[in-house]
């Protein structure tokens, strides 16, 4: 049944791809907030980083917003090298050309002239264009249109330029340059938005570049909401937006929880898919409706995802099935990072029968799992630590994997 007489569509409440902040559902970040006005008061770059979907963006926007800071955007996610950076910085400008005097020169002629005849002097001005980079340009374009407010040039989705090395050096001089004392007078700096591994990475190039970290301020981690503010978001987006009845409320809160690892992003946009599911059952949100909502999720987002699953899994048809078990367990952990030692905690913690006290390949396992083109974690070889290739794949884990009691082992539920 369809409602007719509320003010909002469920697309107006739950905006996972909205690029402005939605401000009736925007979760303050209370600790992250005070550090990024911070952080704009000590007059520093400023990097902002944290998982996919964790609200980086809604952050910055949000305090900017409140503080009246003057921004614009340069989004990396579709850069393929310093030519089409240049020319976003190009459009953002628009039309900015500069011309001055080069130099006077003087001619000498014969006029004629109606009383007399004699010698004349004519002045010619010979003029040339400024070539001024890009960059310069932009900064430029920014502080007169902020006027007298504080002004950053955001640069966004930076790890999709990581394996870049000319864009991520165009970056490192661009951070050096603003000390530059023509583009210092400009007073603009950088707000350096993308997640954890790859920010670092590009500052900490080499000795050469050495230098940057001291020109930046690190706002802290950016992660995944606490529950309390999770289950704050979808009843507030339900019951108070959308009127719709929750059953069982700390139950289908939980699980939308569970499906999202809670960041913010997946939980809109997995409650966008209940409330889509609602309306055809009299506007009652219940915990089967959330399960079919989140395989639509799933199989709207992550199909490819499943079947890469069920690819690996089929892969490893040993008694055991150890490759199983062991996505099932990290499907299970709560962190973005994780050692070889808590993947084998959560294996022994879920299936007891199999493993029990008997030695546990983890690290071996997961080393295999990172290897090759069509690898399904990624590894930090220093530290020991892995994550998830992608998060839409660490979200896929959990949705469609199903723990089978007898015999002990592993599912890939059907879709």
């Amino acid at each position: 049944m369809i409602r007719f007489d509320r003010s909002k569509e469920p697309s107006e409440v739950f905006t996972p791809r909205s690029s402005d902040v939605n401000s009736e559902m925007y979760v303050p970040r209370p600790e992250h907030e005070r550090a990024l006005r911070r952080g704009i008061q000590t007059g520093y770059n400023i990097v902002l980083f944290g998982d996919s979907g964790c609200g980086k963006s809604w952050l910055y926007k949000k305090v900017f917003k409140d503080e009246r800071i003057y921004y614009r955007t340069l989004d990396f996610s579709s850069s393929e090298n310093v030519d089409e950076v240049d020319f976003q910085m190009l459009e953002l400008v628009s039309s900015y050309e500069e011309w001055q005097d080069k130099e006077r020169k003087q001619t000498d002629s014969i006029d004629f002239k109606p009383a007399r005849m004699g010698a004349g002097r004519q002045g010619e001005v010979v003029q040339e264009r400024i070539d001024r980079s890009p960059f310069f340009q932009v900064v430029t374009s920014i502080r007169s249109h902020a006027g007298k407010r504080t002004a950053y040039l955001v640069l966004e989705n930076l790890e999709y330029i990581l394996d870049k090395p000319d864009i991520v050096r165009r970056i490192q001089k661009m951070l050096l340059a603003l000390d530059d004392p023509d583009l210092g007078r400009s007073k603009v700096r950088i707000c350096l938005v993308g997640v954890p591994s790859e920010i670092k990475e590009i500052l900490s190039d080499g000795n050469r570049f050495q230098t940057i970290s001291n020109r930046v301020y690190e706002v802290p981690e950016l992660s995944k909401l606490d529950r309390k503010s999770v289950d704050l978001l979808i009843l507030r987006g339900l019951e108070q937006e959308l009127d719709y009845e929750v059953e069982s409320k700390t139950f289908c809160c939980g699980k939308i929880a569970f499906a999202t690892y809670q960041i913010p992003q997946y939980v809109h946009d997995v409650c966008l898919h209940v409330a889509l599911r609602a309306e055809d059952e009299h506007n009652i949100v219940t915990p089967d409706l959330i399960d079919g909502a989140v395989q639509d999720w799933v199989m709207s987002n992550s199909r490819q995802g499943v079947e890469f699953i069920r690819k690996w899994i089929m892969a490893d048809r040993s008694q055991k099935s150890v490759r199983a078990k062991t996505m099932f367990a990290i499907s299970r952990l709560d962190k973005h990072f994780f050692e070889a030692e808590d993947v084998t905690r959560m294996m022994r913690q879920e299936f007891p029968r199999t493993f029990g006290s008997s030695q546990i390949q983890s690290l071996r396992t997961l080393r295999k799992m990172a290897e090759g083109n069509d690898k399904f974690l990624k590894t930090d070889a220093e530290r020991l630590l892995f994550r998830v290739a992608t998060p839409h794949l660490r979200s896929a884990l959990r949705a469609c994997l199903k723990k089978v009691i007898k015999p002990e082992g592993v599912e890939v539920k059907k879709f």
